[in-house]
């Protein structure tokens, strides 16, 4: 079972992971992100720690139902989007995106709520939250 929520959460944080590489590469996004390899195993490891952290917020609120699916999705989306950034920034891994203009923010955000999407939707398919 916890394989299927690992797999669910590696493809989450690689299609995260492809849009902020994308969109640093076409110049919407100034982060100043650089994936090496050590840092996208690192990323996918945060990834995974958080996709745990929201199958235990899931579980133990019994987040069910389509609608509030959804809004669990993007509450934690922006949440993890804060925080990681937060964080990353504060060490100097990122430019602070709110710093960087509207398109910076509105590509690392929409790439954090895709991932919390994935991640709760992967979460909802392989658990019985009744």
């Amino acid at each position: 079972m916890y394989l299927k929520f690992s797999m669910g959460f590696l493809i989450a944080s690689i299609i995260q992971a492809l849009i902020i590489i994308v969109t640093e590469t076409i110049g919407i996004s100034n982060l100043g992100a650089k994936f090496t390899i050590m840092q996208l195993l690192t990323h996918v490891l945060v990834g995974q720690i958080i996709g745990f952290i929201l199958l235990f917020i899931m579980k133990k609120f019994k987040v069910e139902g389509k609608i509030n699916i959804w809004i669990f999705a993007v509450i934690s989306g922006v949440v993890t989007w804060f925080i990681i950034l937060s964080i990353n920034s504060t060490i100097g891994k990122v430019n602070p995106p709110w710093t960087q203009g509207f398109l910076t923010v509105f590509s690392s955000l929409t790439a954090f709520i895709l991932f919390s999407v994935i991640v709760t939707f992967t979460i909802k398919r392989y658990t019985y939250l009744k």
